[in-house]
């Protein structure tokens, strides 16, 4: 555990692994038909910087709250986790509830999903979404009126570390079930408990393993 108020798990964990063992892995992703892509640590902290150079120029920032949707199973998750964490930004997921439901709730900013995701149907249209500005797809083919993450990726500029970010009590993640919603500090992922995908990944890397997800 690091002992600091201004805790980030983006540079105090994966910059730190990725300079002290740049070739380490960081995530084994496995898709549908049987191919493996491993992600070393130093690309972690290089594809992730560039996320957030991405993310940055379309005006996600401090406490931005980012909805994450179907990327629970995708490699990019860990891109975009490390990303939002570098921008002091709030990700946001949900479990067996009504995107529409929690972009209102939560007051989203930006949608990230992945295109075969169930719950894409839903928010298809801004209708009914209240604060919604920005819609990314993952993955295509990449719906009408939605940014494609990939292309955007590549056009991304030099990430700069943002001068403010947040303290160790802001919240870095929501997660949203029928039941209940849960904000989790920037400080919980400085002794995270492994009981969610995203909890996963963060103890795999304070641990010096890797996370490894398959869809």
């Amino acid at each position: 555990m690091i002992k600091n108020n201004t805790f980030n798990f983006g540079y105090d964990v994966v910059d730190r692994r990725a300079r002290q063992t740049p070739q380490d892995v960081a995530v084994v992703y496995t898709d549908r038909h049987g191919a493996t892509l491993a992600i070393t640590c130093d690309e972690l902290r290089h594809h992730s910087d560039i996320a957030a150079a991405y993310m940055q120029r379309i005006g996600v920032g401090n406490q931005t709250r980012v909805l994450l949707l179907g990327l629970e199973r995708r490699f990019e998750l860990a891109l975009t986790v490390t990303a939002l964490m570098k921008l002091g930004a709030t990700a946001v997921i949900g479990t067996d509830i009504d995107p529409v439901m929690l972009c209102n709730t939560c007051e989203i900013y930006v949608v990230i999903g992945y295109v075969e995701a169930p719950q894409m149907a839903a928010i298809m249209t801004l209708d009914k979404l209240r604060t919604v500005e920005l819609r990314i797809a993952v993955g295509t083919p990449v719906p009408h009126g939605w940014l494609d993450f990939h292309t955007g990726v590549r056009a991304a500029k030099i990430f700069r570390r943002p001068e403010i970010l947040p303290t160790a009590t802001d919240t870095a993640l929501i997660v949203g079930t029928p039941s209940r919603y849960a904000a989790y500090p920037y400080s919980y992922f400085n002794n995270p408990t492994g009981d969610s995908p995203i909890d996963a990944f963060v103890c795999s890397q304070v641990s010096g393993g890797f996370w490894e997800t398959a869809e």
